[in-house]
């Protein structure tokens, strides 16, 4: 935990450890912080590093040709200047704020790569999507942090909240009579507007309650993220080097702005240097293999029987603190299973998922499913009738596994899915390289060849989509490509991947398909019988998964947000269907265009279309990390697939505000959720659904 001793360093800008002597004033900017001592640095220091690195203006330029062929597949690149009115962001003229950046970078108007790099990411951060992301080069060599969290908190979860240093938070924990006051500005401003500001740019939630929410410390968020507050600007200058703190009670605190570099320690000592090193690519030393794009986990060897446990996972795993003492957890991904002792949950068991990012895991998939079943089984064997589904700040992973879990809860319910793409030329020359491929070989060519098997596995995830009601295979690249008018873009049909036909073994289960078989005849539970907890900080699987339960009748409750009343979101978060790789996507385009030619899938025109629309091979500038959402999804009720997820609001069925007790303890999180679903507790007012 935090106390304030801990913070002086931060707190006071003489106590710097990084601070350089005046008689190297001097030298070159990168060279001080190299000569620094310690493990960070004055923020100014570090921004006159970054601004004398240099800008190419031919590299700039290269760079955004290429980007823009990446976001093509970008599903809402073209709806974002005009939103339905039910989208809780703001309009972002997608394309021609990227053009009139183009143009300044062609003038030569920007003075450093960091100063492009950073008009880049400021355009891209208001999109708030969290699968899409353009961070430069130069943005990966420091960041920027503070190190004193902030917490809000209400009286007794109804009464709006204030906002207290975490330090004064414990100490008020601690001692319920502590001389503490609230915080009520920070720089002048209003404290609660003053990180509504910052959260608008700097966070990638679409809805602004799950955004504030980022801003502060919480016991929930996974280990290697902290608090918005602290590092919400990242690897972005915030534009001050201190941020005074303004208490009820008339006192006033500094925070200290720090550069921590991102690599440990700096050793540059020139802007050009660091421009070289970090910016300028290296030539290959061998040719790798990039990963082609797969909807679900990437594929693992089947195998003949389920997966064995590991010692990742334990019958009585040690507490966590904050929590109480699991019945099962995963110490890779922290999903757990609970019975409290706590009166108010004495008839509930608590399932918590912070990630559904398993695949890459000890056991994968198949081991994350089995913790799950057996705790559920443990559950139903202590009478526990109740389920709570701590889904607070789950960033999403592989949808196989959201799905999975959704087939545990309810074997005998389908899965549903709708998505489209953005239509666009490149897309359509990839769809019909896969439709062609797939009709030209049969499964004896593809036994005989694994180079063509393994072409297979990426052709079908562009090709073989159903309608999503299950009813029709689309029988052509024209008949999926459409495209059909939606929200002002171009979009294909509306699709889902074939269910009966999808990958499911016993590293990557689907319960009911291809022989997997499940691991309860009916649900465990009964749908009013299982509530889902948020933050608003549920994207990409969390809400597909959430919306399939929510189907069932599921209901949903969500902590904090904005200091208001009213009702708030579960699902903050990005509702796109997938996010591909900038090296995901170049694979593909490769891929095609190699073997359309080989194999003559492709007209000379078409390659000629897919050479043009494809990147560069070598990227003109190195470090630059590129992902875009690439399908839309809509609602099971939304029959003609309209309004894609990512702009709808759906607010949750009850929200609640955090109390200090719930800042650091997770059973009194649950226990006040419970209360207001199923207790005689409240809700805030007027958000109860």
């Amino acid at each position: 935990m935090f106390t304030k001793s801990s913070l002086l360093l931060a707190l006071g800008g003489s106590a710097l450890v990084g601070a350089v002597p005046g008689t190297v004033r001097s030298q070159e900017p990168c060279t001080r912080l190299a000569q620094s001592k310690g493990s960070y640095y004055p923020p100014e220091l570090a921004l006159e590093c970054l601004h004398s690195m240099p800008f190419e203006s031919n590299r700039a330029v290269a760079y955004i040709d290429d980007l823009e062929k990446y976001l093509q597949f970008h599903s809402t690149a073209d709806s974002l200047s005009n939103p339905p009115n039910t989208y809780e962001s703001q309009p972002v003229d997608f394309w021609e704020g990227l053009e009139d950046i183009k143009a300044k970078a062609k003038q030569g108007k920007y003075s450093s790569q960091y100063e492009f790099d950073t008009a880049l990411y400021d355009h891209f951060i208001h999109v708030h999507d969290g699968h899409l992301n353009v961070v430069g080069c130069s943005l990966s060599a420091i960041s920027f942090v503070t190190q004193d969290p902030l917490v809000s908190f209400s009286p007794d979860g109804l009464e709006l909240p204030d906002i207290y240093t975490l330090a004064d938070a414990e100490l008020l924990h601690k001692r319920a009579s502590a001389n503490v006051s609230p915080i009520v500005a920070i720089n002048g401003e209003k404290a609660s507007s003053f990180l509504d500001t910052l959260a608008e740019g700097s966070q990638t939630d679409q809805d602004p309650d799950a955004r504030y929410n980022a801003m502060f410390y919480s016991l929930f968020r996974p280990k290697a993220q902290v608090a918005g507050f602290n590092s919400g600007f990242g690897s972005v200058y915030p534009g001050v080097n201190e941020y005074t703190l303004g208490y009820a009670n008339g006192s006033t605190s500094m925070v200290r702005v720090i550069a921590v570099p991102a690599a440990g320690e700096f050793t540059y000592t020139s802007g050009k240097e660091l421009y070289n090193s970090i910016c300028v690519p290296k030539e290959e030393s061998a040719s790798t293999s990039t990963p082609g794009i797969s909807w679900t986990a990437t594929p693992t060897p089947s195998t003949s029987a389920p997966a064995t446990s590991s010692a990742a996972a334990t019958a009585t795993p040690s507490a966590q603190p904050g929590y109480p003492k699991a019945i099962v957890r995963d110490a890779d991904t922290d999903i757990a299973g609970y019975l409290p002792n706590d009166p108010t949950l004495k008839n509930a068991a608590v399932l918590r998922v912070p990630t559904f990012d398993v695949a890459e895991k000890t056991g994968g998939t198949a081991f994350d499913s089995n913790v799950v079943a057996r705790f559920l089984k443990k559950a139903k064997a202590e009478a526990r009738q109740k389920l709570i589904i701590d889904l607070t700040a789950n960033g999403g992973g592989n949808i196989a596994y959201g799905w999975n879990l959704f087939k545990i809860l309810f074997p005998n319910k389908n899965l549903y899915s709708s998505t489209r793409l953005r239509a666009h030329e490149g897309l359509h020359v990839l769809e019909k390289a896969a439709y062609r491929f797939l009709y030209t070989f049969d499964d004896k060519d593809f036994e005989k060849d694994e180079q063509l098997d393994n072409i297979r596995l990426e052709a079908i995830n562009w090709a073989g989509y159903l309608t999503p009601n299950q009813s029709y295979e689309f029988q052509s690249a024209d008949e999926l490509y459409g495209p059909e008018v939606v929200l002002q873009s171009n979009m294909t049909r509306a699709h889902s991947q074939n269910f009966e036909d999808i990958e499911s073994d016993y590293q990557t289960p689907l319960q009911g398909y291809n022989d997997i078989p499940k691991n309860f005849t009916s649900a465990p539970f009964a749908p009013e019988d299982i509530i889902i907890i948020t933050d608003g900080d549920c994207a990409s699987t969390c809400p597909i998964f959430t919306t399939l339960m929510q189907y069932e009748g599921v209901k949903t409750l969500t902590f904090g947000g904005r200091p208001q009343n009213g009702p708030m979101q579960a699902l903050g978060g990005t509702r796109g269907g997938e996010v591909l790789e900038a090296e995901q996507l170049q694979q593909s385009m490769l891929m095609a265009y190699e073997f359309g030619k080989k194999y003559e899938m492709l007209s000379e025109d078409e390659l000629m279309t897919l050479a043009a629309l494809s990147p560069a091979k070598k990227p003109s500038l190195a470090g630059a990390a590129i992902r875009v959402n690439y399908r839309d999804t809509f609602s099971k009720h939304d029959k003609d697939s309209v309004l894609p997820l990512q702009y709808a609001y759906e607010a949750s069925d009850c929200r609640l505000f955090y109390t200090n007790e719930n800042i650091f303890s997770a059973e009194s999180y649950w226990s006040d959720a419970a209360n207001a679903m199923w207790g005689d507790g409240e809700c805030v007012q007027d958000s109860r659904v």
